[in-house]
């Protein structure tokens, strides 16, 4: 009867740990798809920018 209670406490810590793991994943999921959308409008600006610049310098 204990081992049962022993190891429903296991497997208990490791469910709690799973969510707190989980939890963190998200956390930085959110952090970098954050940062991931940064850099697609810094590239999207610096395509712009060197588009305008052909124009003003007349195409090659």
């Amino acid at each position: 009867r204990t081992v049962v209670k022993e190891e429903i406490k296991e497997e208990f810590k490791e469910e709690e740990l799973r969510q707190l793991l989980q939890e963190q994943q998200d956390k930085i999921d959110s952090m970098t798809s954050g940062m991931n959308l940064n850099g697609r409008a810094e590239h999207f600006l610096d395509a712009k920018k060197e588009s305008t610049d052909k124009e003003k310098h007349g195409e090659e």
